[in-house]
């Protein structure tokens, strides 16, 4: 017969998918025909972000936006000048999961980016391009546990449950939340007005949150840089700007409270800036408009007891257990880190018009050092350099640099299994330059460090009432000298006794069910089928 346990309702979680996901990109731009005819490609480069990542059955679905931007060199009425394309490719890709999830909990980051550019003719370009992400996704489903064992008068069972008690701070919500930007951004007073926007970048910093019931409130700067070619009289002159947009979002998350742990931040998924003529047809305004998703991972601490174990002081009794596994916040990272660098510039370079970099890829690990324990991240960083030469022209440099740095983590041992797919991307840029180019870049660190911890746990208890437990007469009790390693519940257990008169007759060891026996003592162990 079963045993009369009481059982819990508890979320789990099963790791569905652990690998990377590439997704190719392919399209070609016809040129528009107010852009000159290409005569060489300076850049081709690749943006990339993730609106939703979802489950069905056994396949996991990936959805996003990528953005291409292309830079070259054009010719017109003879004339050679810079210009720019773009397009915008929305992607989705499917993935086989190791078994069926209704609910998922993901974990994603870039890991490598590939963009390839060239001229079919003077009118059309070809794109081949590739995102690889390093994506982990956790199934959630709830099981039933036993957490105690009730007694009954009429016909006592006797049965001992070895619990545990376990306190993950677990990922309840993954929320995402789509928004709009519309501004009007106008030029700086000193500045000439727009003939034609170049190469443009947005990078949306959050800078505030608040978690309250069922909602997180945020706010933020998109940080806009543009680099463009000026309306003034003569030949073309090339100049930069930057501006700061605040912005807002309320994150609808329910089971959001205002204790719950919290990771969050924004996506730019796509976005345009259009110069604005005046009644003169100068531009001296840019209309801004960015879709965006505002991200956020939610844990709240919980508390489970589970039984691992069973006997009775009756009865035959065998447990059967399982493991299961919980996935639980172990940190939350948020950190910038100033990465350097010099690059020498070639002996002809007159003027540096532009930098800008923007992150290709990471990897992280962890490791341990004089006692302090550390990530390690390793960001590949593309960095372009556009510049004027001595001879009037333009150069254009693109080279790939690898930075190491390294995060403090507060850490529960190296040999848990940790899950870490951080968003790295480019917060600050700042340059001098000076026969050499001395780059300084502020990177910033975002995710949620996960753990995932596997226990042992009883799903049921067969009890054989047929089969009760053999005693010596009149034996009211026995000594056990136990030795280093033991613990009182294997022993209980061996004699078929209640654990709780064995806790109170060796009180005065201060030990307690599970907690090992260091060196060779006596123990008194009361014989009873209570």
């Amino acid at each position: 017969m079963e045993g009369n346990a009481t059982k819990q309702a508890v979320r789990v979680n099963e790791t569905v998918f652990d690998s990377a996901a590439e997704i190719p990109l392919q399209t070609d731009i016809t040129l528009p025909d107010y852009c000159p005819d290409v005569v060489k490609i300076l850049k081709c480069s690749l943006e990339s972000s993730i609106r939703s990542v979802t489950a069905k059955g056994k396949k996991l679905k990936i959805k996003g936006t990528a953005v291409i931007q292309v830079l070259y060199l054009g010719q017109d009425d003879n004339k050679m000048r810079l210009s720019s394309a773009s397009a915008k490719l929305p992607f989705t890709r499917e993935l086989d999961m190791k078994g069926e999830a209704k609910e998922i909990f993901s974990f994603l980051s870039k890991k490598s980016t590939y963009c390839n550019c060239r001229a079919v003719n003077r009118r059309k370009l070809e794109l081949q391009a590739a995102v690889t992400y390093r994506l982990c996704a956790f199934s959630t489903v709830e099981e039933k546990i036993i957490t105690a064992a009730l007694e009954q008068e009429e016909q006592p069972q006797g049965i001992q449950l070895r619990k545990k008690m376990y306190h993950p701070n677990s990922f309840v919500r993954q929320a995402r939340q789509s928004f709009d930007v519309h501004e009007e951004l106008e030029l700086f007073q000193d500045k000439e007005p727009i003939k034609n926007i170049l190469s443009s970048r947005i990078c949306p910093v959050m800078t505030n949150r608040k978690v309250i019931s069922g909602k997180i409130i945020t706010r933020g700067t998109l940080h806009v840089n543009i680099l463009y070619c000026a309306d003034g009289k003569g030949e073309d002159k090339l100049s930069r700007m930057e501006w700061k947009v605040p912005i807002s979002v309320v994150v609808d998350a329910p089971g959001a409270e205002e204790n719950s742990s919290c990771c969050a931040g924004y996506d730019v998924c796509e976005y345009s800036l259009t110069p604005k003529g005046d009644q003169d047809g100068e531009s001296f305004k840019v209309e801004l408009n960015v879709q965006g998703v505002a991200w956020a991972q939610l844990c709240c601490q919980q508390s489970i007891v589970a039984a691992d174990d069973c006997y009775s002081t009756r009865y035959c009794c065998e447990g059967k257990s399982r493991s299961v596994n919980f996935l639980s916040l172990e940190n939350v990272v948020e950190e910038k880190s100033l990465c350097k660098n010099d690059i020498e510039m070639p002996e002809d370079i007159e003027d540096i018009l532009d930098v800008w970099a923007v992150v290709e890829g990471c990897s992280t690990h962890f490791e341990e050092k004089n006692g302090e324990q550390k990530i390690v991240v390793h960001a590949d960083i593309g960095i372009s350099v556009l510049a004027d030469d001595k001879d009037g022209g333009y150069q254009f440099y693109d080279r790939t640099e690898g930075f190491d740095y390294t995060l403090p983590a507060k850490l529960d041992g190296l040999e848990i299994r940790r899950i870490f797919c951080p968003q790295v991307r480019v917060a600050e840029l700042d340059y001098s330059w000076n026969k050499s180019l001395q780059i300084r870049c502020e990177l910033e660190t975002m995710g949620c460090i996960g753990q995932l911890q596997s226990c042992k746990v009883l799903e049921d208890i067969n009890l054989d009432t047929e089969k009760p437990v053999e005693r010596e007469d009149g034996c009211a009790l026995t000594l056990y000298y136990a030795d280093p390693g033991e613990n009182l519940w294997e022993i209980a257990k061996k004699y078929r006794t209640g654990m709780q008169p064995v806790l109170e007759s060796n009180d005065q060891l201060e030990l307690s069910q599970e907690e090992e026996i260091c060196q060779r003592q006596m123990l008194i162990i009361p014989i009873s089928a209570k």
